[in-house]
């Protein structure tokens, strides 16, 4: 008996101890963190130094979250839901409150034992933004289906867990409603084939397919129907039974109703628009080389080469092609390999050439900050890597003249613009302010500077906080380099990113999604005329220029993976499209409040047709009828049915902002086990089990 227990306990060592051998398994602690927390009605909001700002905006986030979720699971909270916040992605890496490795693809997680939501912000207050409302989703559905505490959580899981498509498609509906990435996803999976039905919805599908399965539903049924949906599944526990009492139809039956929606929704785009092969040569294919992801092209300034990011290897590296011919020249960096090359930014990605058409420059984790390297092409070989200190860098750009690098980059969660000097290695700072800047693009003659902005005006003197802005969209700026003076060129409804100039300072080519798909525009800076130049099924990303404006790059997601493309001749469309009509999502988001499409929007009820409307917004209605008042950092404490139960005591200061606490460390238990069993000399044996942790998982017990 004691040899079999001993046997057990190393076989249940061995796995960890195995995982810790290979580079990049390991979780390195680089800085010590003094965690300190704020309280709002609903949520303990932890955060250590530099992350006081992000604090403050999740306490508003989150309260607004919380209302709408209140709103459509017809449930008021059970318990109070903590929130850790980490200043960045790769203090995020470092978190203890799981035990895996947090890839760079995952950009937050709710543990559901103590129901702990894990949010890292990555430099843009939208994705922050929707991070926080989709977390917050699970924990509010944990509390709505199982109760709050372990002990109910766990006997609930057990009895009965929710499909991933639920889990993950309601957390998508409910922070981003239906969004043109998700439309471009499933109009490609429909278009060619690959939409699975209902009881096969995992992977990526879990999260978009079930988001456009409660789409379908609102727009079939009215916004009620999801609410009536929740509420007998809840009763029930049986997913087959539910979608037979609050639809009339069983799964199967109910999921060739939808897939018969989305063909009569997506089919008739074919005609109506082009694919990316119709103008453009496809320079990888994901589907010969079992691959997901080709994207981050760079076309080399004489339009000879082009550069790109790949995982075709299983780790993402960097390839050559001849960008005329489109001949593979091998992989030109080896990533994830070392600690110099831990991430390649593969979700924001950024390549760029000097103009001496042989080094390049591309950002990428090494330890607790993210670098600047320099390769030389003809060596194939990293020769110069620059460590600015920052937690966060993407989107670098070398000046015309190769003398400096333009990056954005992310320091205490807050995003600006930076120029380095490549030779004294001074920082310059163009940007400094709550806005998040990305993308930045030289003028040929490296005068001024275009990147795409939240911000909403050229000039901002106002001291609203970010959380009181409308920063879901972006818009193109100009910063002329002199003075850094601001002109905004696009408006912030056109949602315009990605700005490249064409061959001149006057002309600039861009990617909107006015239309609700990706589509190149080209516009005249003196003019501010602007001019379709694509009308594509599937929207374009990434987009990179040779200087003589010959050849165009980007990258596309199509057949269900993403590719690099190349387009000669890209202004051979200059006036082939006037305006590119409206997707059916982008003409269903426009609707007027009062003026519905009967057919369409079968029995939505006039408080449905209201909380549509919500998904428009930053917060939720209650909070701009001042049910919730954060002008200065501030929160209201509000009631529930009359008392508030879940209310802290003693959280603001005598001038209204939040009072910052000190952290404590409070055990509570992890796990809790014990087995038993009888030998015939030592007699009955066993062996008990118990693991405890604080919040934060960094003290623990066992």
């Amino acid at each position: 008996m004691r040899k079999a227990l001993a046997l057990s306990m190393v076989l249940l060592l061995v796995p960890a101890l195995a995982s810790a051998q290979s580079f990049g398994k390991n979780k390195v602690q680089y800085q010590s963190k003094d965690w300190q927390y704020i309280q709002t009605q609903h949520f303990d909001i932890y955060f250590y130094q530099g992350g006081e700002a992000a604090a403050n905006f999740t306490a508003a986030v989150a309260e607004s979250s919380v209302t709408a979720l209140k709103r459509t699971f017809k449930f008021e909270l059970l318990a109070r839901i903590p929130f850790l916040i980490y200043n960045s992605h790769n203090d995020f890496e470092e978190t203890n409150v799981s035990p895996e490795i947090q890839e760079e693809s995952v950009g937050g997680f709710t543990e559901f034992f103590k129901s702990r939501i894990v949010v890292p912000y990555e430099g843009s207050n939208e994705q922050f933004r929707h991070v926080l409302h989709h977390e917050l989703t699970h924990a509010f559905m944990l509390q709505f289906f199982y109760g709050a505490g372990p002990g109910a959580i766990l006997r609930g899981i057990t009895a009965f867990q929710t499909p991933g498509w639920l889990t993950e498609g309601l957390a998508e509906y409910e922070s981003m409603h239906w969004d043109a990435d998700a439309d471009n996803l499933i109009r490609d999976a429909v278009l060619n084939n690959y939409i699975p039905p209902i009881d096969q919805l995992y992977g990526f599908f879990a999260y978009k397919g079930g988001q456009n399965l409660l789409y379908w539903m609102e727009r079939r049924y009215g916004r009620a129907k999801v609410t009536e949906f929740l509420q007998e599944l809840r009763s029930s526990r049986n997913l087959n039974g539910t979608f037979q009492r609050a639809l009339g139809e069983n799964t199967e039956k109910i999921s060739e109703q939808w897939h018969d929606w989305l063909k009569q929704w997506y089919w008739p785009e074919i005609t109506k628009r082009e694919a990316p092969t119709a103008f453009a040569t496809a320079f990888t294919d994901h589907r010969k080389t079992s691959n997901f992801i080709n994207n981050s092209p760079a076309l080399s300034p004489d339009g000879s080469r082009l550069a790109y990011l790949s995982d075709r290897s299983g780790l993402f590296d960097i390839y050559l092609l001849n960008a005329v011919d489109g001949r593979n020249l091998g992989r030109l960096v080896h990533g994830q390999k070392q600690s110099g090359l831990e991430e390649l930014k593969w979700l924001r990605p950024g390549i760029s050439w000097a103009p001496d058409n042989n080094r390049l420059v591309f950002a990428a984790k090494s330890g607790w900050q993210d670098v600047l390297h320099i390769v030389d092409v003809k060596r194939r070989k990293i020769i110069r890597t620059y460590r600015p200190g920052f937690e966060g860098i993407w989107s670098p750009v070398w000046s015309p003249d190769g003398k400096t690098i333009a990056f954005s980059a992310m320091k205490n969660t807050q995003t600006d613009l930076y120029s380095l000097d490549t030779e004294s290695e001074n920082l310059t700072q163009l940007t400094n302010d709550a806005f998040s800047d990305f993308e930045p693009s030289w003028t040929p003659d490296g005068k001024a500077l275009a990147f795409a902005s939240d911000r909403q005006t050229a000039v901002d003197t106002s001291q609203a906080p970010i959380w009181l802005r409308d920063y879901r969209n972006s818009s193109i700026y100009l910063m002329q380099m002199a003075d850094k003076s601001l002109r905004r060129l696009t408006e912030p409804s056109e949602n315009a990113n990605t700005p490249e100039f064409y061959h001149s300072p006057d002309t600039l080519l861009f990617l909107s999604q006015k239309n609700g798909i990706s589509n190149v525009y080209l516009q005249v800076l003196p003019t501010g005329e602007q001019f379709p130049l694509t009308n594509l099924l599937v929207g374009a990303e990434q987009l990179s220029i040779s200087d003589g404006g010959q050849r165009l790059a980007f990258t596309a997601f199509y057949r269900g993976g993403y590719d690099v493309y190349l387009w000669r001749s890209p202004l051979a469309n200059l006036g082939k499209y006037q305006q590119l009509e409206l997707t059916d999502a982008k003409k269903y988001e426009q609707l007027p409040t009062d003026e519905f499409d009967a057919p369409k929007l079968a029995h939505m009820s006039d408080s449905e047709t209201e909380g549509r409307l919500y998904n428009n917004f930053i917060f939720d209605r209650d909070f701009s009828r001042g049910t919730l008042n954060l002008a200065s950092g501030t929160v209201t404490n509000g009631m529930v049915n009359g008392r508030d139960m879940l209310a802290p005591q003693n959280n603001l200061a005598a001038d209204g902002s939040f009072k910052v606490k000190n952290y404590r460390p409070k055990f509570s238990i992890d796990y809790v086990g014990a087995v038993s069993g009888y030998d015939p000399f030592f007699g009955l044996q066993g062996l008990g089990q118990l693991y405890l942790s604080d919040l934060t998982g960094n003290h623990q017990i066992g």
